[in-house]
């Protein structure tokens, strides 16, 4: 009896996207001849985009007709509902261990798949680690929740008769896929699908161990070629059984909770109200933009206290972030503090909730940038970590005796989309919330100055502004840097 799928990879030499789209590869007697195919550049200076159209809805007409999926995509969702959180966490807990899932988030009607599913996440989780071998069991932990989500999204797609009896799927990415999206694609080619990737800008910037595992096919660099949304197939749906059978399983809907602010929920609460409404943003009129300085890293102490102009210079090391729905619009704003080595963005999760992607506004920068990658993040402490495409200037975390009330402290945030303003006031107290340690200060902040920064007179952050009374006036709230140090370890340099 077979047990499980095996994979012939790129039996034969593809050139042309329309070939790959009209292959089908052998399948007999557990065997599955599969094509994984990277198409860096063009064969020709003519614009590819036309051709590419063409050859996509092609591949997705055959597709239909043969009763077989077809999935088109440039990034992948990474915003999971927390109802579906729970079945992921125990669905991983037990394909970690080698163990079949006894409830999982998709199943295919095909035994046959779902061990050939079992083994390939173990293999990418083991393929991950050694690819990144300083992350931590929580990040792969994350990694492999993400590879859970995806496929319960993806899956019922490309296969909708839950077996490859219909024919062989296919899935088309456009663009480059970071590392995460890289090793997903390698876990839909062991469950016989065929994947291609055309990247129009050149080579993918990828770990050379991953790169072998795909043929690659390239030609003249077009980088400014730029997919329209189109092309791609909606990612939306809920997570469903892919057995004949089965019936979509309904998501619950989370009770709200009023927020302590108009713009900003409680963080004491254990499952946070849904993010905000977004906040218009007037115009602005910027400084003149100039090209990003190179990292420096303050130190964490100063001989003497800064003043409030020397303060007010770490401004650019405070970014606005815009939270862009599923169709690239934005939903709301908040700010974010630049730490670790420059690349990281501190901020708080109910500002990140419910995003696509974010835009990151930078100070003296005429450019915005584009992330979708939410590193960490942590409801109950009210904290999330995104990664920054390129580096910026660090604000150091304090490290030093406990603060006391009546210190001057300064908050740079972005209230009401005005870019990093500035305001100063003291530590009025300190509060306990749910085992989350809170400062209060009287520093004034509005909507949009959640996550942004709360420093000391010397320039390290003791904090990120998170929350305000309603009733009071000047009294907010910020997560302490013992929460913070402790939620981003890990992903500081050592000695920070």
């Amino acid at each position: 009896m077979i047990n499980s799928l095996q994979i012939s990879l790129n039996p034969m030499r593809i050139t042309l996207l329309s070939v790959f789209g009209g292959v089908r590869g052998r399948y007999a007697g557990g065997r599955k001849d599969v094509y994984f195919i990277r198409w860096t550049g063009c064969p020709s200076s003519t614009d590819p985009l036309p051709a590419l159209l063409k050859d996509a809805g092609n591949m997705a007409l055959r597709a239909c007709a043969a009763g077989s999926g077809y999935f088109c995509a440039k990034q992948l969702d990474k915003f999971i509902s927390p109802t579906s959180l729970p079945l992921y966490q125990s669905c991983y807990e037990k394909l970690a261990e080698g163990k079949s899932p006894s409830g999982r988030p998709f199943s295919f009607g095909e035994p046959l798949l779902n061990n050939a599913y079992d083994l390939a996440f173990g293999e990418l989780l083991r393929l991950y680690q050694k690819c990144f071998p300083k992350a931590s069991s929580t990040m792969v932990k994350n990694f492999g929740i993400k590879l859970l989500h995806w496929s319960a999204h993806v899956l019922p797609r490309l296969f909708p008769n839950g077996s490859l009896a219909g024919g062989t799927p296919k899935f088309l990415w456009l663009g480059a896929p970071h590392e995460a999206e890289y090793l997903f694609l390698i876990l839909l080619t062991r469950l016989g699908c065929d994947v291609a990737i055309f990247h129009p800008a050149g080579e993918l910037s990828l770990p050379e161990e991953l790169l072998a595992m795909s043929a690659c096919v390239s030609g003249d660099a077009h980088p400014q070629v730029s997919f329209p949304d189109t092309c791609c197939t909606p990612f939306a749906g809920q997570e469903q059984d892919l057995s004949p059978a089965a019936s979509p399983v309904k998501q619950p809907s989370v009770p709200k909770k009023p927020p302590v602010h108009p713009s900003r929920p409680p963080v004491a609460a254990s499952n946070p109200s849904p993010p905000p409404q977004a906040v218009s943003r007037p115009s602005v009129v910027r400084s003149s933009p100039s090209r990003q300085q190179p990292i420096a890293r303050p130190s964490p102490s100063q001989a003497t206290p800064l003043s409030y102009e020397q303060l007010a210079k770490l401004a650019p090391s405070v970014v606005m972030i815009e939270v862009m729905d599923e169709y690239g619009q934005c939903k709301k704003t908040g700010s974010g503090v630049l730490i670790g080595d420059g690349n990281l963005i501190l901020t708080n999760f109910h500002v990140v909730q419910g995003g696509r992607s974010y835009s990151i506004q930078m100070e003296n920068d005429e450019h915005s940038y584009s992330t979708d990658e939410l590193l960490k993040y942590h409801s109950l402490h009210d904290l999330a970590l995104l990664r920054l495409p390129c580096p910026g200037r660090p604000i150091p975390i304090y490290n030093g005796p406990p603060l006391a009330r009546g210190q001057n402290v300064v908050a740079i945030g972005s209230p009401l989309g005005l870019f990093n303003s500035v305001s100063d006031g003291i530590i009025a107290g300190f509060r306990q919330f749910e085992e989350v340690s809170m400062i209060q200060f009287t520093a004034p902040t509005s909507p949009g100055s959640s996550g942004g920064a709360l420093l000391n007179q010397y320039g390290a952050l003791i904090g990120i502004i998170t929350a305000g009374f309603r009733e009071g006036q000047n009294l907010n709230l910020a997560v302490d840097y013992q929460t913070i140090r402790q939620f981003a370890r890990g992903f500081l340099p050592q000695g920070v």
